[in-house]
């Protein structure tokens, strides 16, 4: 089992068509997600195209992994990883996120960063990703506060707060973030009404060391 990285732009085209026929079994894809996802992908290919790679068996992509790097926060975004359904529990998806590890390290990018469906959580959790809260407040919440709130004692991995303007007014918004045992709904919930217009959400990062 090889895995291959894209080196020309009718392996984009390979690849996207791929991953439109895996997750067409979940969600509708249309041609504007499509023409995004190629765009995105190109973009990355120019830049470097480590982080665009596949398994091929039976002479057919069967797993494929798009990431693209951020050099503003020194991170891999893992945009996409998919394994096609009669080829599922053979590890292809493991052994992608373990070249993606690999790749980044040897680039000296700090961390990995991704979003998830509920179904796979357990997967990235396997895969050493440790699931992180992010929530954002739309006002000016100090840190003290924040501990007071902490019921579950978590770890907190930043504190975050910005003046922005909207409608010639200055306005604030918080961000902070934390690592959690596990990406459950009771978290959310509990975030979600602490103040008025704020939201909570879960994504993974798995640390570069």
């Amino acid at each position: 089992m090889e895995i291959l990285t894209v080196n020309s732009i009718e392996e984009i085209d390979e690849l996207i068509e791929f991953l439109t026929v895996v997750f067409s079994e979940f969600t509708v894809i249309n041609d504007n997600t499509t023409y995004r996802k190629k765009e995105l992908m190109e973009s990355q290919f120019k830049e470097d195209s480590s982080f665009l790679m596949y398994i091929k068996e039976d002479n057919k992509i069967v797993a494929g992994l798009f990431a693209y790097t951020s050099k503003p926060t020194n991170s891999v975004i893992l945009h996409i990883i998919g394994v096609l359904k009669d080829y599922r529990f053979k590890k292809y998806g493991s052994k992608l996120l373990d070249e993606l590890y690999n790749r980044s390290k040897e680039k000296n990018y700090e961390r990995i960063i991704l979003t998830s469906k509920t179904e796979n959580y357990d997967f990235y959790i396997k895969n050493s990703y440790r699931p992180v809260l992010t929530y954002v407040v739309f006002d000016k919440i100090s840190q003290e506060e924040f501990d007071k709130l902490n019921k579950y004692n978590f770890e907190q991995t930043s504190y975050n707060v910005h003046d922005y303007k909207m409608d010639d007014k200055q306005k604030h918004c918080t961000r902070i973030t934390y690592y959690v045992d596990y990406p459950k709904l009771e978290y959310l919930q509990y975030y979600n009404h602490l103040f008025e217009n704020s939201s909570a959400s879960y994504s993974f990062e798995r640390i570069l060391k």
